[in-house]
């Protein structure tokens, strides 16, 4: 219960604030690994004026949606299993109900729609992507941080990898602030792509899109000797892949004739 409880608490904070409270988000990658957990969105906390879990989103209508659509990225991308409770993938602003039914009328309107387009899309995202699952319980190496620490912008990177090699690159953006030039720290130089955004309008968002190829630059961050350089939607999730890694350069050896010429 320690994600679910820390993540609500989290995502309920007024943004401005998010920044005193990093470690809710971080602490739960200290044990992620020690068991295999669910990651729940129980129904015991959206009743009994705990609110639904898109009213608990601070923020005007707009940006409630989009905290939901990270906030359900960051679950679907943290280590350990899934689960939501009913009505979270539509947008229900009313809580649960043990005597009503879930309100499919909502779909009626956009934003509901879309949010539930969205959940289906990050489903079918999460199943193709084995980085995300194959290696839950494997700290040495189905998971690593780029960047737990930045917490005065309130945005997490992270790797996540499949026993194939194969990765995703993944950053989170708990600010509705978009950010311009992010230079996002990367494991491989080369060229990457964007294979998910939350910020997509057929998803409801503002589209905010990374298109096309991104080619790394050679920089020291975060312990990374290669970024890419690439736009940061207001309250949104990114993920990225590389498409092609350059070659390694081996260093030239001397041969002994060499040497003994010398």
């Amino acid at each position: 219960m320690g994600w679910m409880n820390d993540t609500l608490a989290y995502a309920a904070e007024d943004p401005l604030w998010r920044k005193d409270h990093h470690e809710r988000l971080t602490f739960s990658l200290t044990y992620a690994f020690s068991e295999r957990y669910i990651l729940p969105i129980s129904h015991d906390e959206v009743v009994h004026g705990k609110k639904s879990f898109l009213d608990r989103m601070p923020g005007e209508y707009d940006q409630k949606f989009a905290g939901v659509r990270v906030f359900l990225a960051w679950m679907m991308t943290h280590p350990g299993k899934k689960l939501t409770f009913m009505s979270t993938e539509i947008g229900q602003f009313r809580e649960w109900d043990y005597a009503g039914a879930v309100e499919w009328f909502l779909l009626d309107y956009e934003k509901h729609a879309k949010l539930q387009a969205y959940v289906a899309r990050l489903n079918r995202f999460y199943l193709s992507t084995p980085a995300l699952w194959e290696r839950d319980s494997d700290w040495a190496g189905g998971f690593e941080w780029i960047d737990a620490d930045n917490r005065e912008q309130s945005i997490l990177s992270y790797r996540r990898k499949d026993r194939a090699g194969k990765e995703t690159v993944i950053l989170l953006n708990f600010l509705p602030v978009e950010r311009e030039d992010f230079l996002l720290a990367v494991p491989y130089a080369g060229r990457y792509e964007e294979v998910f955004n939350s910020d997509a309008a057929e998803f409801g968002g503002t589209d905010v899109r990374n298109t096309g190829v991104y080619k790394t630059e050679k920089c020291l961050l975060r312990n990374y000797g290669n970024a890419i350089r690439i736009r940061v939607p207001a309250m949104s999730a990114v993920m990225f892949r590389c498409i092609h890694k350059n070659p390694v350069r081996k260093k030239k050896t001397e041969t002994p004739k060499a040497k003994a010429k010398q």
